[in-house]
Order: C-alpha cells, then structure tokens, then sequence
C-alpha cells in the first residue's frame, strides 16, 4: 500500500511537469524540481503513515500499576526483597492472598497510598517504581493479569488476580 501511494505521488508530480525538454537547462531544472517535489511529498507520506501507526498501537495499550506478593507456588520463588527465596518457599499462597486484602483494604479506604504499599510490600522490582509497569499490549503479560487490566476502568484497583508469579491487586493508570 504504501509503496502504491509513492508511486502515485511520484507520477502526479510527473505529469504536472509541462515542459519543454529540448532546452537542456529548463530540464534539468525541471527534473531536480520534480525530485524534490516527490521527496517532500514521500516525506510527508510517510510522517503520516508513522502517526497512524504510533496513535493505533498507543490506543490498544493499557498502563498499569500493581502489587505482588509471591508464595511457594510461585514459578520464582525469589525477589528483590527475598533474593535466597527463604520467606516466599514458606509462604502459602492462602497466606498471600490474606496479605495482599489486607494492603488493598487499606488502600481502598485510603489508610494508604497504592505506589507506597507497593514500594514497600510489592515482590516484584516495579516496587522501586512504585509498582508502575508502564504501558504495555495485549499478549505482554501473563493472561489472567492481561484480562483484569484490560477489565479495569483507570483508577479502579482490581480483586485478587492470581499468575504463575504470584498474587496480585493491579490498579489501571492509563
């Protein structure tokens, strides 16, 4: 498609040429003229084609922020605040779960602030962030925690999301 579009520009700014190409200088006026039309036009084609492209992959994105707390079924069971894994592997994941209703009651009744509680209590090395993942696409994080997010209107914080890195409570951001 887009190599279809050039061509088009191109010719168009060929056939607007009505000139006399029997006097060497006119035409090679002429000709440079006609490269630097199509340029700037291919220019501006594909400007518009790179913000079609950006503005549709930024509209299919979500921005979120979240707390995990891990446990001994955990597929890692280590982090950066337990990098031995020694609390995680004695952690049950009932206990976890416990915990983390405890950091969303809170949060919910706003006894605290969600990038707190995850700066302290988060598994997860978003913790230095205060649990902002960023913006992220569909099929960039695990399933179950792709479709919570995506369920989530922004500033609404989640139940109980349960991956194979743990559990979790994610606010959507954006």
């Amino acid at each position: 498609m887009l190599v279809f579009s050039i061509w088009i520009a191109y010719s168009q700014v060929l056939s607007s040429l009505d000139a006399n190409f029997s006097d060497p200088w006119f035409s090679h006026v002429t000709f440079h003229n006609a490269v630097y039309q199509s340029t700037w036009m291919l220019g501006k084609l594909l400007l518009k084609t790179a913000k079609k492209m950006s503005s549709s992959t930024a509209a299919n994105q979500v921005r979120a922020s979240h707390i995990l707390i891990k446990h001994q079924g955990s597929r890692r069971k280590a982090s950066w605040k337990d990098p031995e894994g020694r609390v995680i592997s004695t952690t049950t994941r009932d206990a976890a779960v416990s915990q983390l209703k405890l950091l969303r009651d809170d949060i919910v009744s706003n006894k605290a602030k969600f990038d707190e509680v995850a700066s302290r209590y988060s598994d997860c090395s978003s913790a230095k962030r205060g649990g902002d993942l960023g913006p992220f696409g569909r099929g960039q994080m695990q399933k179950p925690f792709e479709d919570a997010t995506y369920n989530l209107n922004i500033g609404e914080i989640s139940d109980i999301v349960d991956t194979d890195s743990g559990v979790h409570i994610i606010m959507r951001t954006g």
